[in-house]
Order: C-alpha cells, then structure tokens, then sequence
C-alpha cells in the first residue's frame, strides 16, 4: 500500500462530541485536504466500516457536510448525527477517504463521540 495522500493530523475542537439530531461544527486539520475527498465515522482504525453512511441506499446515519470552503489543510464540516447512528459515549473515528465512499482508504483518528444530551 503506498503512503496516504490525504492525513489527519488533528481535529478543531480537539474531540468533536456530537448531540444526536443537531448540527455539530468542526474543522479536520491536516494535509491534502479538499473538496474531493469523502469524510466519514467509523468503530475502527482501518475505517473499514462506515457507520455514517452504512447502507448506500438509505440517508445517512451521520451526515458531514462542507460547512464552508477549506484549504489542503483544514476542511470545516458539520456531523448531524440520527438518533441510531452508532454507539453512544464511545470514542469513535474521523476517516478519509479518496474521491467517494468506495476511494482508497486514507488515515482516521479516535476522536470523535455521539452523545445523546
């Protein structure tokens, strides 16, 4: 596997704690960030499952939105959580992938949480 193109280094707040069914701002920081890339929540650190978006033709469990225009170093999102969108008050995984839900897998950090209140 060769390195990744895209990485996570941080997210701004340091760890997103995101309410079930409310809007939740918050800017990834890293390298070889765009517009071009699909942002989503995984349990695992290979991001090999997609818990924001598991079943491609349903609505989104986790929606991440561009909030605004970033740079290839930071990207601002919005994660509206479902209320059954995952495990609550478990650290969760920001993840990256190339182009789409099926791209190349790119880098994930544990550092995100659904809450319910």
């Amino acid at each position: 596997m060769s390195a990744p193109i895209v990485t996570i280094e941080r997210l701004k707040p340091q760890k997103v704690e995101a309410l079930v069914s409310t809007p939740t701002f918050f800017d990834v920081i890293g390298h070889g960030l765009s517009e071009d890339i699909y942002v989503y929540i995984s349990t695992n650190a290979g991001g090999t499952d997609d818990i924001s978006w598991p079943n491609a033709g349903q609505p989104p469990k986790i929606r991440i939105d561009r909030a605004s225009s970033g740079t290839d170093r930071r990207l601002p999102l919005a994660a509206t959580p479902a209320f059954d969108a995952g495990p609550l008050n478990t650290t969760l995984y920001v993840a990256i992938k190339l182009t789409d839900r099926d791209g190349p897998f790119q880098d994930a950090k544990p550092i995100f949480e659904l809450k319910l209140t």
